[in-house]
């Protein structure tokens, strides 16, 4: 008999080992960090940063500027790649062993005082471009023998390395130099009447604080205006800027020079040109461009504004192809040429996509030259087959999430064959058939009688089918192109089967989606409909008897959804100038609330019932929002701090007061609180003492959940982690024989918190992830005990009890309380 609530589960002698395991290896690669070093040579242990007073500086880019960097620290003080590379080196350097510590690990940084000059010297450069003309940086060394006069405890450390060396750098600004007039000098008076009369809202320059960066974007930001209005061959170089700052005042008078081309004639003399204004006059696309084929182009099209040029056979619509096209025959304008790209890029249809132009022969006025456009579309196949694989545990929220094709079940192992077929009709839709199964542990009764660890079956078709546009009765012109309009139908049928549960669902969604900019996503589902037909076996339906508990006999039954869904999801990752990475989605659905005021308003007895049916089966009627917040904070050294938040409710309403059993909140899991396992936390500090069973009563309706997680790399292909979680969930209203699970002011009360460590295997184009998870605090248990330090004198008396009053002995029996590590395999991060 497998007890819920045990599987995965390692004692707390077996945690014993592992720590004992771990302190074994930090002491065997604990050696001395500086016995390798010569006689005159010091490691920088350290680099201090002082900016006096409170300037407008960015910390961060000065720190940046610094040549020489300490060697990594792993858990933030241990310098484990130094000590690995230290054990590579010795009287024996030969072996393999050897050569592989010395390459996984890190030479140490020795302090250099020419890397120094240098970083003082960057520093300075970098006061002055940023508005601090008389700006200093000094340096020192703090030897580690010497006594840090700001730390009165560092007198206490006998063991002080005297061979390791601080370097701080003390930054002194003074005051900045303030812009007090921008004047534009233009030699071509045409640029100079396009330039007053532009409406971009230029970067204010003037009664700012210098900063070269400012400087540098104005210069990017005139140049696009002058693209934009023609001037194909503008560049940046074109503007230069002279500073002045001889008032004495600490203020500048820039004075920027808009400059023409310069022709060297074959006497070697140069002559100033004025800037040539271009017009599109012709534009070619080719659809089936390949490069190995340019002259089997025998074909062409003539359409209003561009020309088709192609071989056959043609495999798309040649009408489609000017809608993605931003490029138009009159004036140049630089902003098409980028977003047709980005247009074409979208369709999912091309391996590649460039655009050229050719001038034509040149005319006498500067005002109609002409520039031909020439649009090569490289095709990707037009079939193609995929075979994905997975080991993975799955009980997040228990809401469907961007992903369509992930369901709501605790998967072991799954996999999926999938077929698609872009440009499916020839006007760039995409069709996918995919077939998925996958075997998962998943126990609902503590009556299962099994031997088999993965219990579950799940197997079921999919069919999606994307159109690259709305599909609505109104023009598409009423709708920005570059917001990569999408519109998706899907349906799915899912078979789920195991000892207690034979479960049959059918889904169809229809939806659209968009990107208002690349950071903001929406997606607007209409439809979703999906039928569920749930047959429990005879000891589950016993135990739902047993609890007479309306709301889950409900939460088990048939089920017919009728939801429509808004998603709104903000992506900054990291870029080039910042280590910082947002992430937060919003999620609002809502459900069989149109039917039930339209059922309520037609009704024959112009009547209210209590409810309504659909094909015989009570519908759903529910409201549920979900917010998922990340924040990630990166370092040089590949570290990142994760973080994240969820807060979801999800509220039953009149037509059937509980949620369905896909829609339901699910705590604990590899990619939630992974000191639990999936579905055996919560609702609150609810404890089923009439059977002690882990899974059938584990539902919510209010989910809140915290994550803290630092990953750093170990060796090349080897990351690992250590996180805090926290969080639970509850119900609005709390039912019979369920106490303790409705959420109210005190709910931080019910909060599970869990701690651990893991481990990745990072092949680049996936990540394995194992992580131990221990629990800290367990809400189920009584006052005073749940913490993992406290004796838990009370639950183990409950228990007792429950195995006299059962007459329960020997493997039988419900154990006292133990903490337990829990086991968790998943594949990419949890978050």
């Amino acid at each position: 008999m497998i007890q819920a609530g045990k599987i995965h589960r390692i004692n707390g002698l077996k945690a014993t080992w592992w720590l004992l395991l771990i302190s074994v290896f930090a002491v065997s690669v604990g050696c001395k960090s500086t016995r390798r070093l010569g006689e005159n040579e010091y490691l920088l242990k350290k680099n201090k940063l002082e900016i006096a007073g409170k300037p407008d500086i960015d910390s961060d880019e000065l720190k940046d500027l610094i040549r020489q960097k300490p060697n990594r620290k792993t858990f933030l003080i241990w310098s484990m790649h130094l000590r690995l590379y230290n054990l590579g080196l010795g009287k024996n350097q030969e072996g393999k062993f050897k050569s592989w510590l010395r390459r996984i690990g890190e030479k140490p940084v020795i302090y250099d005082s020419t890397e120094t000059a240098k970083t003082v010297e960057q520093m300075e450069r970098f006061l002055f471009q940023h508005g601090y003309f008389k700006g200093t940086v000094k340096d020192s060394i703090i030897y580690n023998n010497q006594q840090d006069p700001k730390n009165f405890f560092s007198f206490l450390n006998p063991l002080r390395n005297k061979k390791k060396v601080i370097l701080k750098y003390r930054v002194e600004p003074e005051e900045p130099y303030i812009v007090a007039s921008l004047n534009y000098n233009f030699l071509d008076p045409r640029l100079e009447n396009i330039f007053k009369k532009s409406t971009i809202k230029w970067i204010p320059i003037e009664g700012e604080k210098y900063d070269y960066k400012k400087l540098d974007d104005l210069r990017k930001q005139i140049a696009t205006c002058f693209q934009n209005q023609g001037f194909f061959d503008f560049k940046k170089n074109y503007i230069k800027f002279r500073v002045d700052s001889a008032f004495g005042d600490h203020t500048v008078h820039i004075n920027a020079r808009i400059l023409n081309p310069v022709k060297t004639e074959p006497n070697g003399e140069k002559v100033d040109q004025v800037h040539t204004r271009y017009r599109i006059d012709k534009i070619y696309i080719y659809p089936n461009y390949n490069i190995f084929q340019t002259n089997s182009f025998s074909d062409t099209i003539r359409l209003e504004k561009s020309s088709i040029i192609y071989n056959k056979p043609l495999r798309i619509n040649p009408k489609l192809l000017p809608t993605k096209v931003f490029i138009n025959k009159g004036l140049y304008i630089a902003q098409d040429i980028t977003d047709t790209y980005k247009s074409l890029n979208d369709m999912g249809l091309y391996r590649s996509v460039n655009i050229d132009f050719e001038y034509q022969q040149p005319q006498t006025n500067n005002e109609n030259e002409l520039l031909d456009a020439y649009i090569y579309l490289n095709p990707l196949k037009r079939h193609t087959f995929s075979v994905e694989t997975r080991l993975e545990t799955r009980a997040y929220s228990g809401q469907n999430d961007e992903n369509q094709n992930v369901t709501n079940f605790n998967f072991g192992v799954n996999g999926s064959v999938s077929l698609s077929r872009i440009n499916a009709f020839k006007n760039g839709e995409t069709l996918r058939l995919s077939l998925s199964g996958g075997l998962e542990p998943f126990f609902l009764s503590d009556s299962t009688n099994t031997d088999n660890f993965f219990n579950t079956v799940e197997f079921g078709p999919r069919l999606q089918l994307t159109f690259p546009r709305f599909l609505l009765p109104i023009s598409q012109s009423k709708f920005a192109k570059s917001n990569r309009p999408q519109t998706q139908v899907t349906a799915t049928y899912n078979l789920l089967k195991n000892d207690d549960f034979f479960r049959r669902a059918t889904k169809l969604t229809f939806g659209y989606f968009w990107l208002e900019t690349p950071q903001k996503l929406h997606r607007v589902t209409p439809i979703d409909i999906s039928f569920v037909n749930a047959q429990l076996s005879n000891s589950l339906q016993d135990r739902l008897d047993a609890l007479n508990n309306p709301f889950l006999n409900n939460t088990y039954s048939d089920q017919v959804i009728l939801a429509s869904s808004y998603i709104f999801t903000y992506r900054q990752i990291k870029s080039k100038n910042s280590n910082h990475g947002w992430y937060n989605r919003v999620k609002v659905e809502g459900a069989g609330n149109t039917f039930r005021g339209l059922a309520g308003l037609f009704n024959d007895n112009h009547r209210k019932a209590s409810t309504y049916q659909l094909f015989g089966i009570t519908y759903a009627q529910y409201l549920s929002v979900e917010n998922d917040f990340r924040y990630y904070h990166y370092n040089r050294f590949d570290q990142t701090l994760a973080t994240r938040l969820f807060i979801g409710a999800a509220k039953p309403l009149e037509n059937l007061d509980a949620l369905p059993f896909e829609k339901s909140f699910f705590a604990g899991g590899s990619n939630g609180i992974r000191a639990w396992q999936a579905r055996t936390l919560g609702p609150g500090s609810y404890l089923d003492t009439n059977s002690f069973s882990g899974f059938l009563n584990r539902i919510g309706e209010i989910k809140i959940e915290g994550n803290v997680e630092y990953r750093f790399d170990l060796v090349s292909f080897l990351e690992a982690a250590i996180f805090l979680d926290a969080g639970n969930i509850w119900v609005f209203k709390e039912r019979a024989n369920r106490e303790g699970t409705e959420f109210d002011t005190r709910f931080y009360n019910d909060l599970a918190i869990g701690t651990g460590f893991g481990l990745r295997l990072d092949f680049d184009f996936f990540i394995i992830r194992f992580d131990l998870g221990y629990p800290l605090r367990d809400p189920t248990l009584p006052e005073n005990e749940r913490w993992f330090y406290q004796e838990k004198t009370k639950y183990n008396s409950i228990v007792q009890r429950f195995n006299q009053r059962n007459n329960l002995s020997g493997d039988n029996a419900i154990r006292g309380y133990r903490s337990n590590l829990n086991f968790n395999i998943g594949i990419g991060y949890p978050f």
